[in-house]
């Protein structure tokens, strides 16, 4: 809940006498090593175990009687953004490629997968550093090429080779990202960039309700996909009736998700890769569930010292 690394959140067990209070530490208590949080996560994340604080706390609300068992549960998902929001096309594409190729090295070595291999060994590589559009662009089109060598090179080491993630991941991407035409041409995803004149958006009588105030741009630019109608399409179907019932649960879960984000600050992980994330969202969602029944706790005890005054 209070974000501390490893080292503070140790110091704040052995002064803190609120940590101390929480997880029942004896005055004895002297600590631990900050590392063996570390290793304490590894083991959850290699065993897959991240739930079980989470339904350890669950189980203990429900003995004390103040979870009742449901069957049909309301759920929802939030978004949680990670490392990988930051990642620009370019960066997904060469990053999936690396992934890939490390799994693949395994399959003649890394002579086998060469240029390719020395070539994104490297996650940020010098040359594309500061390098102008013209130069992105050039390397995006490079790299969809040789995403297309190496996908068409691993249907002979198997199937089990080309369904694995990392192969499977590459092939995700590459679809996502870019599209073979007639010919067999490799081209990038289609998008248009449209902007109108600072001249024009300013004498626009509409400028207020067109300018975002925040952003305080001098002008408007819309950016449309290929994909544009499809996603107008499905925009009108949640605007009807049968649409608009089926989310009306949503304002049950968005309390929910307030109090998670808010005062939980599980918006962001500050872990990378999956496993790790789960751990966090785990262990804060048994947080959470821990905090509401202290709070319930907190008012009975208030309520009955009210009745007894």
């Amino acid at each position: 809940m209070e974000r501390l690394p490893d080292q503070q959140a140790i110091l704040a067990c052995r002064y803190d006498a609120r940590w101390r209070l929480a997880l029942a530490l004896p005055e004895t208590w002297q600590g631990i090593n900050p590392s063996t949080l570390v290793y304490f996560r590894r083991r959850v994340a290699e065993h897959g175990i991240a739930q079980v604080a989470r339904e350890s706390g669950l189980e203990a609300m429900r003995s004390a009687g103040y979870l009742r068992r449901h069957g049909a549960v309301r759920i929802d998902s939030t978004h949680v953004l990670g490392w990988i929001a930051h990642l620009s096309r370019l960066e997904c594409v060469r990053e999936t490629l690396r992934l890939a190729l490390d799994f693949l090295v395994a399959f003649g070595g890394g002579s086998a997968w060469e240029p390719w291999f020395s070539r994104y060994a490297d996650r940020n590589p010098q040359e594309l550093r500061n390098a102008s559009v013209a130069r992105l662009r050039s390397t995006l089109d490079q790299a969809g090429r040789e995403a297309l060598d190496v996908l068409a090179k691993t249907p002979a080491l198997g199937d089990t080779v080309v369904r694995s993630e990392p192969v499977a991941l590459l092939q995700r991407v590459f679809d996502e990202q870019f599209e073979i035409t007639a010919g067999a041409s490799l081209q990038q995803r289609t998008y248009y960039y449209f902007a109108w004149a600072r001249a024009v958006c300013a004498a626009c009588p509409m400028k207020d309700q067109c300018l975002s105030p925040k952003k305080r741009a001098p002008f408007r630019s819309l950016p449309v996909g290929e994909d544009q109608m499809i996603v107008q399409e499905r925009r009108a179907l949640c605007k009807t009736v049968e649409s608009q019932r089926r989310l009306d649960r949503r304002s049950g879960i968005e309390g929910t998700h307030s109090e998670l984000t808010r005062g939980y600050r599980l918006r962001r992980s500050r872990y990378r890769g999956l496993r790790k994330t789960d751990i966090q969202m785990q262990f804060t969602a048994a947080a959470c569930n821990l905090h509401r029944w202290a709070a319930r706790l907190c008012w009975l005890d208030r309520q009955q010292a009210m009745r007894a005054a």
